[in-house]
This record gives structure tokens, sequence and C-alpha cells, in this order.
């Protein structure tokens, strides 16, 4: 199992080419081709780490405010040229690895979480009609909030 999931990771970096033009970057791969100009790039951000690379994301479209991100992996023998290019256009960001401290903290929040949540839910939620109705309509005005930006 592990050898076809490595076959076919390695088939779909292989069929990955990434294009850097005066004016635009594309990535095209075997499944979608994605683009985007120069004037619209809104921040390079470099990633570190045997698995990193380099995003590339666009300015908020103006119709959808959708953001278009590329992602360019570390490795291959144009990489640098594609970094160095892609520096010329905008200073790359480095995104921060957390320290190891905090990487376990939040590991720890998020297993207690899951494992506490359900309890105080079920004490405070289930005994009162009211704060299950206040729960309800708190999560319906968030995620109309969310969907509505």
């Amino acid at each position: 199992m592990r050898r076809v999931g490595y076959g076919a990771l390695r088939r779909r970096l292989l069929a990955l080419v990434v294009i850097v033009r005066d004016d635009a970057i594309a990535v095209e791969a075997a499944r979608e081709s994605l683009q985007i100009q120069r004037s619209r790039v809104a921040r390079v951000v470099e990633i570190g780490g045997i698995l990193g690379g380099l995003r590339v994301e666009s300015k908020p479209d103006p119709l959808s405010e959708a953001v278009t991100v590329l992602s360019v992996p570390r490795g291959g023998e144009a990489f640098s040229d594609v970094r160095a290019s892609l520096e010329r256009w905008r200073p790359l960001e480095r995104r921060a690895r957390q320290r190891p401290v905090v990487r376990l903290a939040l590991g720890a929040i998020v297993v207690a979480a899951i494992s506490f949540v359900p309890f105080l839910l079920d004490d405070f939620v289930g005994r009162s009609n009211v704060a299950a109705a206040a729960l309800v309509l708190a999560t319906w005005i968030v995620l109309r909030t969310r969907t509505m930006q």
C-alpha cells in the first residue's frame, strides 16, 4: 500500500509544471491549471522544511472575493530560479515554525477539548432549554456572518 501511494504522488509531482513569465505565474497539474497575474499577487510565503516550498496568494477577486493560491513544492531543477523570480515580484514572507512547547500545548488543548466539551455541553445545555436555544442561535449567527464575508 505504501508503494502505491508513493507512486501516485511521484506521478503527480512529475506532471506538475510551474511557469513563471514576466507578467504571471502558472501551475499546471494533471487535473487543473491555475494562473495568477503579477499585478494580482498579494503574498509569497516560503515554507521551510523538506516538505515546504512556496505559496503564492492572489488578491481577492473583485466579483467573487475568492483568493487563488498556488503551491510550488520545494525541489526540482528550477526551484531556485522560480524562488528568485518571485522574490523580485514581492518580498518573501517566511512562515515561522512554532516551538515544540507551543505545538505540545496546542495538542493538549485539543485533546482536552475533545474529552471534556461534550460533558460540559451535556451538563449546561442538556438541562436548560434556554441555553440550548441560545447555543443554536449563536451558531446560526456565526455561520451566517461567515458566509456573508
